[in-house]
């Protein structure tokens, strides 16, 4: 059975605003709950208390996070599986946030990984923005 999430808005029509990154990743994980707790052990969120707001496209961020969140549940073949999402701030002056979905399944093969990465967002590391880099070559989000 195949999962399909509305996407609101397609690439062109971009909404970019101020959002707090917590609610975006609380939603995502939240819309995933359901299939990931049917085929992990574990699921793992660390994420800050004080992360701060940053200005991009809610949806596109929303997005991402689902296929990869879907993509390691679906991935998950081992009777001990488990997802972690990790964000974290990785600059000093709170310019810039990583979020992290790590997993111990089988992998993608290669029509996953091209759909995991169709929404892709590369901002500049400046003030108050979140720096996402969809890195095809390792297959991740760094």
């Amino acid at each position: 059975m195949k999962i399909m999430y509305p996407i609101v808005q397609s690439r062109n029509e971009s909404i970019k605003q101020w959002i707090d990154i917590t609610e975006i990743i609380s939603k995502s994980v939240s819309i995933c709950e359901s299939q990931i707790k049917k085929k992990t052990k574990n699921m793992n969120c660390q994420i800050p208390e004080a992360l701060p707001q940053i200005y991009t496209d809610p949806n596109a961020v929303e997005q991402v996070l689902i296929n990869l969140l879907i993509n390691a549940a679906q991935a998950s073949d081992k009777k001990e599986a488990w997802i972690t999402l990790n964000a974290r701030i990785t600059s000093k002056e709170n310019k810039c946030i990583e979020i992290s979905v790590i997993d111990n399944g089988c992998g993608m093969d290669k029509n996953t990984k091209d759909k995991v990465f169709d929404i892709k967002l590369s901002k500049e590391c400046s003030e108050n923005k979140m720096l996402i880099f969809l890195d095809r070559t390792k297959n991740k989000v760094v």
